[in-house]
């Protein structure tokens, strides 16, 4: 229900107003206990805008960089790491900071003559890849061209040295290149011989984490 600032009506909700209506005040966010009081007795301070962080909450694979903001200009903000609620005795935000594990940011926003925001809270999980990658497939092009398909992204440096593969019978490996999408690999291969059947000893190649792959033939 809506009263009026000198109590003389109560507006209920469903029912008609009877009267004139000559300011209207919408608030982005719900008004504390205080700000109402404020509102009624008209010595109304500002509010300061409560922050944001980004990026949003969500959980991710490698370690994050966060960032706090506010609109209200030569505002402070205040944040936690523990859960607990932030205050002005809580860490002091200068600079983006980085995250790995599992956190809730809390964060508050304070400026003098002003009513201090909110507190908003944002939370991040962190799932790190600690496997390596695994051949999925090997496509024979031709007589000299060698597809081998992995499940993940490569490390280029690993996936494109030749002393990762060997073949047997011998064969050379004259060169090896990563696709675009870094999943594929295609080897140059020296002369084979035919009706031979061949195997490659892949090993040592990396994904982009830096998990190394077992070792695998094909």
């Amino acid at each position: 229900n809506l009263f009026l600032r000198d109590d003389s009506q109560e507006i209920k909700v469903g029912e008609g107003f009877r009267g004139l209506i000559d300011e209207v005040q919408i608030y982005n966010q719900a008004l504390s206990q205080a700000e109402i009081q404020g509102l009624y007795s008209g010595n109304v301070e500002p509010v300061t805008q409560q922050p944001d962080i980004s990026p949003a909450a969500g959980t991710y694979t490698s370690s994050i960089s966060v960032q706090l903001s506010t609109t209200t200009e030569g505002a402070s903000i205040y944040y936690t790491l523990d859960g607990s609620e932030p205050n002005q005795s809580s860490l002091l935000y200068s600079s983006p900071f980085e995250l790995s594990s599992n956190t809730t940011v809390r964060a508050i926003a304070v400026k003098d003559g002003h009513i201090d925001s909110h507190i908003v809270d944002v939370s991040y999980n962190f799932e790190f890849d600690t496997t390596g990658p695994l051949l999925e497939s090997s496509n024979l092009i031709g007589e000299s061209v060698l597809e081998l398909t992995f499940d993940e992204a490569l490390d280029q440096a690993t996936a494109e040295s030749v002393s990762q593969y060997t073949i047997e019978p011998y064969a050379s490996v004259i060169s090896a290149s990563l696709s675009a999408d870094q999943t594929t690999i295609t080897l140059q291969l020296g002369p084979i011989i035919e009706n031979t059947a061949y195997t490659v000893f892949v090993s040592g190649i990396e994904d982009q984490s830096g998990n190394v792959m077992a070792a695998a033939a094909t």
